[in-house]
């Protein structure tokens, strides 16, 4: 099973809220992060002699072009030639391949992770097996979400509604669980107490007002507290767990067990969030065996991804013992399917695992084709 071709594929799809020719944009926030004005993510296709094919996805909402030419330049020529179902040893030299010069994260893990993502695609349809069996086997048949942001539209109600009556109809449907809602006294007596709420800081604060926040946020019951300060306040983390006692989720920022071994033993967080279209599944599994043997959980980041990432999200979590819960984004759902020749299903509270052989899952070539991105 030789890897005879690997080609990237560089997205941009343009947003109907927005029709600007410039790519991202700077919020006014604290943390001076960019974010794409529009949706973009990087394909990856890698075919083997026998003329199966995997598909992966890297995270990429800012400038997928650098990811894609990593690909390009860098991974594709590693593994051409290579046996595909080598998927660990190759990872490591991947990973590797620029190490000692300091390229143990960012835009070097994502296409790694892309990668790695359709190695494990092609093992499925090389095997005949869906991913999560090859992982060692389900611990769920159904994956339970939260959901990410109160969409109105997915629910029937025009933009700007009313979030508890928006809350109440996801409620209705068999959700249970919400990020992104207002933090008042008010919603959290509509929803009621067994709804968990969720709470993302955006890396925003300081360890004082962070204190302060989460004193808050405690009197409304809140399950965790994402993100609260930077990425880089290890100690600080901890500083805030302590003084408080609330749950601290991180790791969309993180992408290897070396960088989570650094919040596990320095006592910094309690949820692990790591997203797989920036560690790969084979990484992932790494950081989920560590956080078990800290007593850690695991809420995968799925904010940005399209259906691969999606898909690789699902049949992870079906396969881990210490799942919390998977994030769930429902425009990017909806955006996702709409590239995908059969769609994700998220009802009742759950994502059903995809049928099928490897990923369960593959894109509408024409329609990526048509997103495609020059560079």
């Amino acid at each position: 099973m030789k890897i005879t071709a690997v080609e990237s594929f560089p997205i941009r799809i343009k947003s109907q809220s927005s029709d600007t020719s410039q790519s991202f944009y700077r919020p006014s926030s604290p943390n001076q992060t960019l974010y794409a004005h529009h949706h973009e993510a990087v394909f990856i296709r890698i075919e083997v002699n026998s003329g199966l094919v995997g598909w992966g996805e890297a995270l990429a909402p800012v400038a997928p072009e650098v990811t894609a030419a990593i690909i390009d330049k860098l991974l594709g020529p590693i593994l051409l030639g290579r046996d595909a179902r080598n998927m660990r040893s190759l990872w490591s030299e991947m990973y590797n391949a620029m190490r000692v010069r300091g390229n143990t994260t960012g835009f070097m893990l994502d296409a790694i992770a892309a990668c790695d993502i359709a190695l494990w695609d092609l093992k499925g349809k090389i095997f005949q097996e869906p991913i999560w069996r090859l992982i060692g086997g389900s611990y769920r048949d159904q994956i339970p979400v939260y959901v990410s942001g109160l969409s109105a539209e997915d629910v029937g109600y025009p933009a700007g509604s009313n979030p508890i009556e928006v809350a109440q109809t996801y409620i209705t449907q068999g959700f249970t669980a919400f990020k992104g809602i207002p933090l008042d006294l008010s919603f959290r007596q509509a929803v009621g107490a067994e709804v968990i709420l969720l709470y993302d800081g955006m890396w925003r604060y300081s360890l004082q007002d962070a204190i302060s926040v989460a004193r808050r946020l405690q009197t409304l019951d809140i399950a965790f507290f994402e993100c609260p300060l930077a990425p880089e306040a290890i100690d600080d983390h901890r500083t805030l767990r302590q003084q408080t006692g609330i749950a601290v989720a991180l790791g969309e920022a993180e992408r290897t067990r070396y960088q989570f071994r650094e919040l596990l033993i320095r006592e910094a967080v309690d949820i692990i969030q790591a997203d797989v279209g920036r560690t790969g599944l084979s990484e992932y599994l790494a950081i989920v065996d560590l956080a078990q043997a800290f007593h850690r959980q695991i809420a995968p980041h799925a904010s940005t991804g399209l259906g691969i990432c999606i898909a690789a999200s699902i049949h992870l979590c079906a396969a881990i013992p210490n799942l919390y819960l998977l994030e769930y984004k429902p425009k990017s759902v909806k955006l996702a399917n709409q590239y995908l020749t059969s769609p994700l299903v998220c009802q009742n509270g759950t994502f059903q695992i995809p049928a099928g052989i490897g990923l369960g899952v593959e894109p509408d070539y024409s329609k990526i084709m048509d997103a495609v991105i020059d560079y």
